[in-house]
């Protein structure tokens, strides 16, 4: 490994060789098949690149924290899968979700065997700590599942507050980002302090991803995006653009122009017309200000940790989330 600087490529193939141990098996077809094409379908591996980089805060070979790199990055999958039959998503990543790809008993199982799979991986960590790492690992997957369980019950209330939104996605969505931190910090054995700083800085990077996450849906690029714009607007889900958007008239009206069954062109049509109002009522800034607040929170528990090729990757990756279209 260079000592100048990491190679994130070859982090993920690492992260990706492990995880494909697991999912090499020909048969059942219906279980494996549906796994491996999981994992062929792109993404950036975000969350397991980030434990190996806060383990190497620490200590510069990351190879000892691989195994909990692949458990955080199969459970992260594990997640989408669940998510996406929940949320009837057509589209992961460009393709089609493994639902759709196969039907929603295979894709279930499926999303089961990464839940088991995420533990076998996590249990090859060769470290006197094991049991600390399943509680930290196990604490993030409840908190995950507890999150996705207010995201539905948001959607049948008429109205949540911000705080209550923000409580949410610190479960669904921080709480992965931070175990990510955490795990990889606490492996190499750093201070309680240094401990503390990383899953914040996880806990306030995860926050920003998923509120710009909300804008994105909103205002990306279906084909860089990799998911159906305005599928949020569609499902009357609560996010950050649909609770600013609600407090205002003109957003409540034009919020109530989004429906399942419109054809796609007005679907288009209505998209447009909600991002002009986005910009005109300043909406769409006042997103991006509290995203850059909590990525300007992040750099800041970083300058915590002492200079290094791990801290230098975490600072270029969390100024390339200001820049992240997808």
């Amino acid at each position: 490994m260079e000592t100048a600087k990491i190679n994130i490529e070859k982090i993920i193939r690492d992260i990706q060789k492990t995880i494909d141990g697991y999912i090499s098996k020909p048969n059942p077809k219906t279980l494996y098949d549906p796994a491996r094409y999981l994992f062929t379908g792109g993404g950036k591996r975000l969350r397991a690149v980030m434990t190996l980089l806060a383990y190497a805060l620490h200590k510069p070979d990351y190879r000892k924290a691989l195994p909990a790199a692949a458990a955080v990055e199969i459970l992260h999958n594990f997640s989408l899968v669940h998510d996406d039959i929940m949320d009837n998503d057509d589209l992961r990543r460009g393709r089609p979700t493994l639902h759709k790809r196969w039907d929603v008993n295979v894709a279930i199982l499926s999303g089961d065997l990464l839940a088991a799979i995420a533990y076998k991986s996590l249990s090859a960590c060769d470290t006197p700590k094991l049991q600390e790492i399943v509680e930290i690992f196990s604490e993030g997957f409840i908190e995950l599942c507890e999150g996705q369980a207010l995201d539905k019950e948001f959607e049948s209330q008429k109205k949540i507050s911000l705080k209550a939104y923000l409580d949410m996605i610190r479960k669904k969505t921080a709480a992965l980002f931070r175990v990510s931190m955490h795990l990889g910090v606490a492996l190499s054995g750093a201070r309680a302090a240094f401990v503390r700083m990383a899953s914040d800085y996880g806990r306030h990077f995860g926050t920003a991803f998923q509120i710009q996450d909300d804008l994105l849906d909103v205002t990306g690029d279906e084909k860089t995006f990799g998911k159906d714009i305005g599928s949020d607007l569609i499902e009357k889900k609560k996010t950050y653009v649909t609770i600013l958007a609600d407090q205002h008239p003109d957003g409540r009206r034009l919020l109530e122009k989004f429906h399942p069954d419109n054809p796609k062109n007005v679907h288009l049509e209505a998209l447009k017309t909600f991002n002009e109002f986005l910009t005109a009522s300043r909406i769409r800034h006042q997103i991006e200000s509290v995203v850059d607040r909590h990525l300007r929170d992040a750099m800041q528990c970083l300058a915590a940790f002492p200079d290094s090729p791990a801290r230098r990757q975490l600072v270029e990756l969390t100024i390339r989330m200001w820049k992240r279209q997808y």
